[in-house]
C-alpha cells in the first residue's frame, strides 16, 4: 500500500470530516467521512482510486486504438506488415 500525503482535513457542516489527499504531483482527491479515519484507511481508499483510474485509462487507450485502426485507410492497412 502506498502512503499518500494528507494536504488538509476539515470538519464540514453536519460534522462530516473532509480529507484532501495528494495522489501524485498532478492529482489530488477529497474524501468525506462521517467519522475520523486513520491514515491507513485513507491510503487504502486512495490505492483503490489510483487503481480504478489506471484501469479506466487502459480501457480508454484500447478504445482509442480500436477507433484509430477502424479509421485506417486501405493503404495504411496494406503497409502494416
Amino acid at each position: 500500500m502506498a502512503t499518500y500525503t494528507l494536504v488538509s482535513s476539515s470538519i464540514r457542516v453536519g460534522g462530516r470530516i473532509e480529507y484532501h489527499l495528494q495522489l501524485n504531483p498532478n492529482e489530488s482527491v477529497l474524501l468525506t467521512y462521517d467519522t475520523a479515519q486513520t491514515q491507513e484507511t485513507l491510503d487504502a481508499k486512495c490505492d483503490e482510486i489510483v487503481a480504478f483510474r489506471k484501469e479506466e485509462a487502459e480501457k480508454q487507450a484500447k478504445i482509442d486504438k480500436a477507433i484509430a485502426e477502424a479509421l485506417w485507410t486501405d493503404e495504411e492497412r496494406a503497409n502494416l506488415g
